[in-house]
């Protein structure tokens, strides 16, 4: 079900209210609530009710694989590649020796990058079989799309894919301050705007003085809105549900529908969707490592320029080459924007770099939750995805949907992971060894803890300026 029809019914009395949960439940995505799942306005509100917060890893997002690398690499056999960019996977053909029918889909054995270079996975030696796996966390059409066309053609992708689409690409813009974030009053928490969540029209009957509730966003059609309006709470099937039954339809990568340039998918000063961030402020090891230094990360969607959306079954998105005047004068226009809502950056910006487009996965619409295709297993064997494709859009999507992936991997079933209790999680603390280790001595980046001193009775000045380490304050 769509989340703008589920806010106009438990929401319809006040606005401002239904604008605030719209912009908290779907805040990763330019998108109106009319054309996103309630699933994700669900989990992204309790996310942000939960009271323990939000957390940050120490040293940044990229510490987590850092950390991983050696122990996927020296315990688990595996091979961590970086910065590579896949060109397809690799499938072999098995044929079952034990009868005469057709050989079901082929295994996966590896991955080709697009340098040529091919890594493939080892073979057991008495089989001649694959042992391993590969699990893509590229994205479900990206993966699907890389599957040779001869294998895919013959023996089909992931049901439900091409009805799926994907949501426009992100950019990130990148900026190096002088100052340290206290000096700069630089905040931890996010700054978003969201044109697609902004205070809904309603209307007032002036003969019954009943409101009709609108739909938050400028750009909602009035078609999206008369089926919403339709819907029935327990009616089925749903608007989502139809053209999930009717998914049979052939995967097409066909680029001839792009169509004309749409001048008016660009960037606007002051209204497009932005999230602004600074991941300096949030890491409480970023002060000892880098002092007097500041960081910050602009993210907007990109605009004709940069991409283009393709009509296709699955609908996707086709990276394009800007040229150096577009890209400045995006910079340009994105920088209006970062010094108006934070003026003390002024004259702070030691450098700018533009990042992308990169891909950003799935819209997050009632189809990617319908469709069966949307999960770890493939019709390939040996060839998984994860990532948060496969759940919301977010941090911890991402990290759900590697845990689907593992689980898969490991062969366990819904009935394991729900009733029995198992999965792989329940694995590592069963089988791992119970080290015990200081509260902060197993952690990517080294830093250390930072807290107030005490006060003494005599003298209200602390006995260090600033703050002092958990160390010196032992001592005081």
């Amino acid at each position: 079900r769509q989340a703008g029809d589920f806010l106009k019914r438990f929401l319809p009395l006040n606005s401002h209210v239904r604008s605030l949960a719209a912009a908290i439940g779907c805040r990763n995505e330019d998108v109106s609530p009319s054309q996103t799942s309630m699933a994700v306005h669900i989990s992204n509100l309790a996310a942000a009710a939960d009271p323990m917060g939000f957390a940050y890893p120490i040293g940044g997002p990229r510490s987590i694989g850092h950390a991983l690398k050696n122990v996927v690499e020296a315990l688990g056999g595996g091979k961590v590649v970086t910065g590579a960019t896949v060109q397809e996977f690799i499938l072999a053909e098995e044929e079952d020796a034990t009868d005469n029918k057709q050989a079901g889909p082929p295994r996966c054995a590896g991955v080709k990058l697009a340098d040529g270079t091919a890594l493939r996975l080892r073979k057991d030696r008495e089989t001649g079989v694959c042992n391993g796996v590969v699990i893509s966390v590229l994205g479900v059409v990206p993966t699907c799309i890389r599957i040779p066309a001869s294998s895919r053609t013959k023996h089909g992708i992931p049901a439900g894919v091409p009805v799926l689409r994907e949501r426009r690409p992100l950019i990130h813009i990148l900026y190096g301050l002088n100052g340290s974030s206290f000096d700069l009053n630089l905040p931890a928490a996010d700054w978003w705007r969201l044109p697609s969540c902004c205070l809904p029209q309603d209307v007032v009957d002036v003969t019954t003085e009943q409101p009709s509730p609108g739909n938050g966003g400028e750009n909602n059609d009035v078609a999206s809105d008369v089926v919403s309006e339709d819907i029935k709470v327990g009616q089925a099937p749903s608007e989502a549900e139809q053209q999930v039954s009717e998914s049979t339809v052939t995967f097409s990568l066909d680029h001839s529908n792009r169509g004309a340039k749409n001048t008016t998918n660009k960037f606007q000063t002051g209204k497009s969707w932005m999230r602004i961030s600074f991941p300096s402020a949030k890491d409480p090891s970023w002060n000892e490592r880098h002092p007097d230094k500041s960081t910050c990360v602009v993210t907007i969607e990109a605009d004709d320029e940069f991409c283009r959306m393709i009509s296709g079954k699955p609908s996707f998105a086709m990276m394009a080459k800007p040229s150096s005047g577009e890209t400045q004068r995006l910079k340009d226009r994105v920088m209006r924007d970062l010094l108006d809502k934070f003026p003390q950056l002024e004259g702070k910006i030691a450098f700018q770099e533009l990042r992308g487009p990169y891909n950003a996965g799935l819209s997050q619409s009632a189809e990617k939750f319908a469709v069966k295709g949307v999960r770890p297993e493939t019709p390939y064997p040996g060839l998984f995805i994860g990532g948060k494709d496969l759940v919301v859009d977010s941090f911890c999507g991402s990290i759900t949907g590697a845990w689907l992936a593992v689980n898969a991997v490991m062969g366990y079933t819904v009935v394991d992971t729900v009733l029995l209790e198992k999965n792989i999680t329940a694995d590592l603390e069963q089988f791992l060894p119970s080290l015990k280790v200081s509260e902060y001595a197993d952690v990517a980046i080294p830093f250390k803890p930072r807290v107030l001193s005490s006060f003494s009775n005599k003298d209200p000045r602390p006995s260090n300026e600033g703050d002092c380490t958990a160390e010196d304050s032992k001592e005081s």
